[in-house]
Protein backbone atom coordinates (compact mmCIF):
# COMPACT_ATOMS: atom_id res chain seq x y z
CA UNK A 1 0.00 0.00 0.00
CA UNK A 2 1.23 3.77 -1.22
CA UNK A 3 2.32 4.96 2.08
CA UNK A 4 2.18 8.95 1.25
CA UNK A 5 -0.59 10.31 -0.91
CA UNK A 6 -0.90 14.24 -2.30
CA UNK A 7 -3.43 16.14 -0.53
CA UNK A 8 -4.99 19.72 -0.74
CA UNK A 9 -5.08 20.12 2.88
CA UNK A 10 -6.88 23.08 5.02
CA UNK A 11 -8.66 24.06 8.62
CA UNK A 12 -11.99 23.21 9.77
CA UNK A 13 -14.18 25.90 10.24
CA UNK A 14 -14.72 26.86 14.05
CA UNK A 15 -12.36 24.11 14.96
CA UNK A 16 -8.56 23.34 15.77
CA UNK A 17 -8.52 20.73 13.43
CA UNK A 18 -6.10 20.31 10.14
CA UNK A 19 -8.09 18.44 7.14
CA UNK A 20 -7.04 17.25 4.04
CA UNK A 21 -8.76 15.28 0.88
CA UNK A 22 -7.20 13.21 -1.73
CA UNK A 23 -5.27 15.79 -4.65
CA UNK A 24 -7.43 13.28 -6.99
CA UNK A 25 -10.12 15.85 -6.32
CA UNK A 26 -10.53 19.33 -8.12
CA UNK A 27 -11.14 21.90 -5.21
CA UNK A 28 -12.22 25.47 -6.15
CA UNK A 29 -13.29 27.92 -3.42
CA UNK A 30 -16.35 29.45 -3.46
CA UNK A 31 -18.22 31.60 -0.28
CA UNK A 32 -21.17 30.19 1.72
CA UNK A 33 -24.14 31.94 -0.17
CA UNK A 34 -22.37 30.54 -3.39
CA UNK A 35 -23.61 26.81 -1.91
CA UNK A 36 -26.86 25.28 -0.82
CA UNK A 37 -25.17 21.91 -0.57
CA UNK A 38 -22.16 22.36 1.53
CA UNK A 39 -21.40 19.82 4.25
CA UNK A 40 -19.72 21.18 7.46
CA UNK A 41 -17.09 17.62 7.95
CA UNK A 42 -16.69 18.19 11.57
CA UNK A 43 -20.32 18.36 12.21
CA UNK A 44 -21.08 15.38 9.62
CA UNK A 45 -18.21 13.38 12.09
CA UNK A 46 -19.51 14.25 15.02
CA UNK A 47 -16.63 16.15 16.69
CA UNK A 48 -16.93 18.78 19.33
CA UNK A 49 -15.62 22.18 18.55
CA UNK A 50 -13.22 23.99 21.02
CA UNK A 51 -16.10 26.65 21.29
CA UNK A 52 -18.52 24.46 22.49
CA UNK A 53 -15.82 24.29 25.37
CA UNK A 54 -14.13 27.64 25.63
CA UNK A 55 -16.92 29.73 24.13
CA UNK A 56 -14.21 30.98 21.23
CA UNK A 57 -15.57 31.31 18.05
CA UNK A 58 -14.31 31.48 14.60
CA UNK A 59 -13.38 34.84 13.08
CA UNK A 60 -14.09 35.39 9.60
CA UNK A 61 -17.17 33.61 7.51
CA UNK A 62 -16.58 30.19 6.78
CA UNK A 63 -15.02 29.23 3.12
CA UNK A 64 -16.44 26.56 0.97
CA UNK A 65 -14.44 23.70 -0.57
CA UNK A 66 -15.93 22.52 -3.97
CA UNK A 67 -14.86 19.20 -4.63
CA UNK A 68 -15.53 17.38 -8.01
CA UNK A 69 -14.02 14.24 -9.26
CA UNK A 70 -15.48 11.79 -11.84
CA UNK A 71 -19.25 13.06 -12.17
CA UNK A 72 -18.93 13.83 -8.14
CA UNK A 73 -19.25 17.08 -6.53
CA UNK A 74 -19.40 17.31 -2.61
CA UNK A 75 -19.15 20.63 -0.52
CA UNK A 76 -16.85 21.30 2.25
CA UNK A 77 -17.38 24.27 4.61
CA UNK A 78 -13.64 25.07 5.72
CA UNK A 79 -11.90 27.90 7.59
CA UNK A 80 -10.10 29.26 4.51
CA UNK A 81 -9.25 27.87 0.76
CA UNK A 82 -7.05 24.39 0.73
CA UNK A 83 -3.32 24.42 -0.12
CA UNK A 84 -1.69 21.00 -1.96
CA UNK A 85 0.71 19.26 0.34
CA UNK A 86 2.00 15.26 0.45
CA UNK A 87 1.03 13.53 3.40
CA UNK A 88 2.37 10.69 5.29
CA UNK A 89 0.20 7.65 5.56
CA UNK A 90 0.69 6.35 9.33
CA UNK A 91 -1.97 3.79 9.24
CA UNK A 92 -3.19 3.24 6.07
CA UNK A 93 -7.00 2.97 6.18
CA UNK A 94 -9.41 0.80 3.79
CA UNK A 95 -10.64 3.04 1.01
CA UNK A 96 -14.29 2.35 2.08
CA UNK A 97 -13.35 4.02 5.37
CA UNK A 98 -14.96 8.42 5.47
CA UNK A 99 -11.39 9.09 7.49
CA UNK A 100 -7.85 8.40 7.54
CA UNK A 101 -5.08 9.91 10.21
CA UNK A 102 -1.81 11.17 8.76
CA UNK A 103 0.58 13.39 9.23
CA UNK A 104 2.34 16.42 7.53
CA UNK A 105 5.33 17.44 8.20
CA UNK A 106 4.94 15.58 11.86
CA UNK A 107 1.14 17.14 12.65
CA UNK A 108 -1.88 14.80 12.67
CA UNK A 109 -4.28 15.74 9.73
CA UNK A 110 -7.53 13.95 9.06
CA UNK A 111 -7.91 12.66 5.53
CA UNK A 112 -11.40 12.96 4.01
CA UNK A 113 -12.95 11.10 1.42
CA UNK A 114 -15.55 13.37 -0.08
CA UNK A 115 -17.71 10.50 -1.35
CA UNK A 116 -18.13 8.46 1.53
CA UNK A 117 -18.40 10.98 4.00
CA UNK A 118 -21.66 12.45 2.08
CA UNK A 119 -22.42 9.56 -0.54
CA UNK A 120 -25.86 11.13 -1.02
CA UNK A 121 -24.54 14.86 -1.86
CA UNK A 122 -21.75 13.52 -3.55
CA UNK A 123 -23.86 13.30 -7.11
CA UNK A 124 -23.81 16.00 -9.18
CA UNK A 125 -26.61 17.01 -11.09
CA UNK A 126 -26.80 16.71 -15.04
CA UNK A 127 -27.73 20.41 -15.45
Amino acid sequence: MRRQIDVHVFDAYGGRLVLAVPKTWQVTCITLGESSKAIDPLAKLQVRRPEDVTGLTQSGPPQVLRLQRDGSEVELIAAKSSRVATADRVCPTDESFPVEVVTIKGVEVLLLRPDKLAPSASESSSE
